[in-house]
């Protein structure tokens, strides 16, 4: 209730908690104006800093990329909201941009520094039917096994096949 009544006096703990880990962030949530930021541009430009690595041997041919995260999809399509940076939503003709933090500027190249981006403002309308049903039924027979988890105990003790429990990033909070 403290949290619906007043927002501002939170702050998010995703972009120090979880966004470090993720290669691809895809965001649907409702975002209220007064309401914490997933993602804020100064947190973008920590988490698009180069990876120190010194233990990982450069392979030529393939250069390491210089940060785990290398897409964000932003399918609430909030200009400014959520995923700060986020300013302008993509299209359907041009569904892609790349982020350069350094810049705090998106552009429609893609090669340079940055991370690819995604929000189109009527994405869930390009969805087709085929495609819904196909993926619901693949994700119908685990749901019988999802809705038995537990997030009040420990995970080691959730009870489920390793499909559920390799799909799980966050659990009990």
């Amino acid at each position: 209730q403290e949290f619906v009544e007043h927002p501002e006096r939170y702050i998010s703990t995703f972009s120090t908690k979880i966004a470090p880990y993720a290669s691809v962030i895809i965001n649907g949530i409702y975002w209220a104006p007064n309401a914490p930021r997933l993602i804020t541009i100064p947190d973008a430009k920590t988490l698009l800093q180069p990876a120190k690595r010194p233990w990982m041997e450069a392979v030529q041919g393939c250069p390491p990329l210089p940060h785990r995260l290398i897409a964000c999809c932003d399918i609430s399509a909030d200009p400014g909201g959520s995923i700060e940076f986020m300013e302008e939503c993509t299209t359907i003709d041009k569904p892609f941009c790349l982020y350069d933090a350094e810049q705090n500027k998106s552009d429609e190249k893609f090669f340079g520094p940055g991370i690819l981006m995604c929000s189109v403002d009527n994405m869930p309308a390009q969805l087709p039917r085929p495609a819904t049903n196909f993926f619901g039924s693949l994700l119908l027979k685990y749901i019988a096994e999802m809705a038995i988890s537990d997030a009040s105990s420990p995970f080691e003790q959730f009870e489920a096949s390793p499909m559920i429990k390799n799909a799980v990033i966050a659990s009990n909070g």
